[in-house]
């Protein structure tokens, strides 16, 4: 199904007066074009987008959904005297409190409600991502060679130069280098350090607006004996993990299982982190992989799966992959 017709027929399903959003993600999932400032305002039967004349030239050329040049706020309260809009709903958990300055109308809170449409992929989204994903991993490959030989600012700048040639359009994210000790921070921010035994690369690029999410760990031969030791539970346990994906599996007890293993082997402390997350327009986006969350898995969902124990002054391995879910179990992009 189409992205604005499955937006509008959720709409539709929800009873919703209208919904309100200026959520630069919503915006770029519904209209691919990527801004900095901008309003999404839908209906049960049309989408209205608003945004300044830097983006005017992008906007104009959308097929499906009306362009209305913002002005200031009365464009907004135009648009909704115009469309008879009497109540209008948005999500408190990305909108500010001053939303009652932009909307004349009464206001309703409803959360999540593009998160939950953009968790579900549409076939188009699916080989966008999937693209996004070959061309992180032949980029790795390709660099297997030197990473012991390069800085973690050098690796870093022959990924995204990678990227580009690969036809992405540079990182999806600000992709992590950490070398040795380093690893041991799962944020870690990338410097000129030069790994010695242990590299991390946490990295995935932008396709036509979608992302990928790969995390691989390098190590020498010489690499300390805990490395090697926590690299291969890391490894089988992500194997293990993957095989249990399906539709109707509660995300908890995916990140249980996990924690499970790591406590087996004296290593659930240094487990810093939920196993994973959706992604699509954005990086980090539902289902949240944690023990915390209530969330079932859904076909078409795509998750990432990465398991990592991090030991301070030691280093730290995280393994990550890209997973498609279907009917019949969790794919690997």
């Amino acid at each position: 199904m189409d992205k604005i017709e499955k937006v509008l027929k959720e709409i539709s399903k929800q009873k919703l007066p209208a919904f309100f959003s200026s959520d630069i993600y919503d915006i770029l999932y519904l209209t691919e074009i990527k801004v900095s400032f901008g309003f999404l305002i839908l209906t049960q039967n049309k989408i209205i987008f608003l945004t300044d004349g830097r983006y005017k030239e992008y906007a104009e050329s959308l097929k499906e959904i009306e362009f209305i040049e913002y002005k200031g706020k009365e464009s907004i309260l135009k648009v909704i005297k115009e469309n008879n809009i009497k109540e209008i709903c948005f999500d408190p958990n990305k909108e500010k409190a001053n939303i009652k300055k932009f909307l004349d109308c009464s206001i309703l809170e409803k959360e999540y409600f593009f998160d939950n449409i953009r968790k579900i992929k549409t076939l188009e989204e699916i080989v966008k991502i999937s693209q996004a994903v070959k061309i992180t991993k032949d980029t790795l490959k390709e660099l297997e060679s030197k990473i012991f030989e390069l800085t973690e600012y050098e690796i870093r700048c022959e990924i995204i130069k990678k990227y580009y040639q690969k036809g992405a359009i540079g990182e999806g994210f600000e992709t992590i280098v950490a070398a040795d000790k380093n690893a041991s921070i799962p944020h870690y921010h990338t410097s000129f350090n030069k790994s010695s035994y242990l590299c991390l690369i946490d990295t995935g690029c932008r396709y036509k607006n979608y992302v990928s999410d790969l995390t691989r760990t390098y190590f020498k031969k010489h690499a300390p004996f805990e490395i090697k030791k926590i690299y291969e539970l890391v490894k089988e346990t992500q194997e293990k993990v993957i095989n249990l994906i399906k539709p109707g599996i509660k995300v908890k007890d995916l990140d249980n299982f996990v924690r499970e293993i790591f406590k087996k082997h004296g290593y659930e402390e240094f487990y810093l982190h939920s196993l994973g997350h959706g992604i699509g327009v954005y990086v980090h986006e539902l289902p949240r992989i944690s023990y915390k969350s209530e969330e079932v898995l859904q076909e078409n969902m795509i998750i990432t799966i990465e398991p990592g124990i991090y030991i301070k002054d030691l280093g730290g391995v995280r393994l990550e992959e890209d997973i498609l879910v279907t009917k019949n179990g969790g794919i690997i992009l």
